[in-house]
């Protein structure tokens, strides 16, 4: 009947959190197994770990469930950030620092690996992978 119903609600940050953040953008991977959601950092934030970062997340689809997988540290204030269509590369904007910043996504654990960042001249607001037209 296209009625929504919550199954499950968890916090992007760390437990131990305190202060305040904002999320700004959120993406499954292609075959459906991690998420992600981009944590901006805010005043008095006390744990670094989730102050500019990305919370990744296992989905149980049997489950219907989430797993935090991790934080996984981000250029300043990661706005937008876009998963490749064959689920294996990540690419953040961090709009406070002029920085694009290339990851691989393990695809057994979901953990992001840093791979390459690139000082742009502009201020990175949106990141969009087109998939191949070949």
């Amino acid at each position: 009947d296209g009625q929504l119903q919550l199954l499950e609600s968890l916090s992007t940050l760390p437990e131990d959190f305190e202060g305040s953040s904002t999320a700004a953008d959120i993406h499954v991977t292609p075959d459906g197994n991690f998420v992600y959601v981009s944590n901006r950092g805010g005043k008095g934030a006390t744990s670094a770990v989730a102050v500019d970062s990305l919370a990744g997340f296992r989905l149980d689809p049997k489950e219907r469930s989430l797993k935090k997988i991790g934080h996984f540290p981000m250029p300043q204030r990661p706005r937008s950030f876009s998963i490749s269509p064959d689920g294996q590369y990540l690419i953040s904007a961090g709009q406070s620092d002029k920085t694009l910043s290339l990851y691989r996504i393990n695809s057994d654990s979901g953990q992001l690996e840093a791979m390459a960042s690139h000082v742009l001249e502009g201020t990175p607001n949106w990141v969009l992978i087109e998939p191949s037209s070949r």
